[in-house]
């Protein structure tokens, strides 16, 4: 616990806790006893050089909570400051994790707009200590600026820093002889940067390792367009860096509208695959005669087949495409580790179309076809297996079994006066020889008996062989 909590500043101002702590001082929570509401304080030694009073004095009211009270006592001053009702980043990161890619991309943009704006100043003013700590979020997710501790106007071409925060500080900025650095717009582009990567990785690069991965490696669905723009912006030389933060900000938003685009164009492709995945089905139903064939004739049962490999593939291919639109680049499991991405939508198309191709290749029996069901709906036998599961056989094809067949008539040919003949053609699969049989239904007759009975070229073929079979 800090010794000051409790302490009462200026006979009125109760610190109640302390809200975080750098280079500069530190920062409480604290209560007005008069008034009746919480304020910011900061303290700050009154002795340092700063320039705090002087910068905050010029900032837009929008971008940073207002000074409403200075309090000095001995050494110490106490900047009194607007109360804002939120958290800061740094806070959101430890309890939520790592930011989303949308969220990121629009506290990119308030951030360029916020820095901008002190860069348009005159003279210009360099903020110099963008991290996730410094910057606040309220409950209505507006962005505050909470810390000019390390602000310097830039009188000349480049700026004299008095301050900088390890791991969020360029290279120009941390420079170990005092008369050796510098800075400039270019050392807040760096600055923004190393925050986005921050709130994209959920990794502090003030602390080891210090931020050495890269962003693809922490975070794989991040897009590769919002990367590239992070890594340019925390080059080393001021040269490879976005040369203003406007810049920064024209980029950040052109990802924004990428992102957009590719978004609606994962939905579309969604649901194209969604389309193909149904019709894939369909003709997988079609294909293995769970479905009643209603469409013309198209031939041979591999055109069925081929419709249901096209199908699959196109669905696979359309969803592949539309991880790809969203996140940016091509999903990828990373070895080794927990963290699987995208995975589904991957795997499962192609997994459909094995299983498709897989059961098409391996099964036993002839698909049918259109022609084979109009065929086989207008004879008046019905083909059964010793299950009696119904046999859609094509006509004038070779049907082998090794198990018992039963010939059903359908009763609707039994209430008609003409009279039915049927053939049947046996060929013995080890023997090769052939058997035919007629078989003859009569009408009633008079005395209300049936007359049925079957001839046969071969009699010996009572004792029928198991072979193939041919209607």
């Amino acid at each position: 616990m800090d010794e000051r909590q409790g302490r009462l500043i200026g006979g009125k101002y109760e610190l109640r806790r302390i809200l975080g702590q750098g280079g500069a001082g530190q920062v409480y929570q604290a209560y007005d006893l008069r008034l009746g509401k919480n304020w910011t304080i900061k303290r700050v030694n009154r002795l340092c050089p700063g320039m705090e009073e002087q910068v905050l004095a010029r900032v837009d009211k929008t971008l940073s909570p207002r000074i409403v009270d200075v309090v000095e006592e001995g050494n110490e001053k106490y900047l009194v400051m607007d109360w804002i009702d939120g958290e800061n980043l740094q806070e959101h990161l430890r309890r939520e994790g790592p930011y989303g890619v949308a969220e990121t991309l629009q506290i990119g943009i308030a951030l360029c707009d916020a820095i901008a704006w002190l860069h348009e100043r005159q003279p210009p003013i360099l903020y110099l200590d963008c991290k996730p700590s410094n910057i606040m979020m309220d409950r209505e997710k507006k962005l505050w600026l909470v810390d000019f501790g390390s602000a310097v106007p830039q009188q000349d071409a480049k700026a004299v820093p008095i301050a900088a925060s390890f791991g969020y500080a360029p290279p120009e900025q941390m420079q170990k002889d005092p008369k050796l650095r510098w800075a400039d717009g270019r050392s807040d582009v760096y600055g923004i940067g190393k925050t986005l990567y921050a709130l994209l990785s959920g990794e502090d690069p003030g602390q080891p390792p210090f931020a050495a991965r890269r962003l693809c490696d922490c975070r794989p669905e991040v897009p590769e367009q919002l990367e590239k723009i992070v890594e340019k912006c925390i080059q080393d030389r001021p040269e490879d860096r976005y040369q203003t933060v406007g810049a920064l900000k024209a980029a950040l938003e052109e990802a924004e509208k990428g992102r957009t685009k590719r978004k609606l164009r994962a939905v579309l492709f969604s649901v194209f695959s969604w389309i193909f995945l149904a019709l894939t089905i369909r003709q997988a139903g079609l294909f293995y005669g769970m479905l009643p064939v209603r469409a013309p004739q198209y031939g041979q049962a591999v055109w069925a087949f081929g419709k249901t490999a096209v199908c699959a593939a196109l669905a696979g291919l359309f969803q592949r495409l539309s991880a790809a639109r969203l996140t940016g680049r091509f999903s990828y499991e990373t070895l080794q580790s927990v963290l699987r991405t995208e995975k589904s939508a991957q795997r499962w198309p192609l997994l459909l179309l094995t299983v498709f191709l897989a059961a098409g290749f391996l099964s036993p029996k002839a698909a049918p076809t259109a022609a084979a069901a109009e065929a086989v709906a207008g004879s008046p036998v019905i083909l059964r297996d010793a299950c009696m599961r119904k046999l859609l056989i094509k006509e004038g094809s070779l049907f082998s079994t090794g198990e018992s067949l039963y010939l059903e008539l359908s009763p609707e040919r039994f209430c008609t006066q003409e009279e039915l003949k049927i053939n049947v053609t046996a060929l013995g699969k080890e023997s090769g020889r052939r058997y035919e049989y007629t078989l003859f239904y009569r009408p009633l007759q008079e005395d209300g008996g049936t007359e049925s009975f079957a001839s046969g070229r071969d009699q010996k073929s009572a004792q029928t062989e198991t072979g193939p079979s041919k209607r």
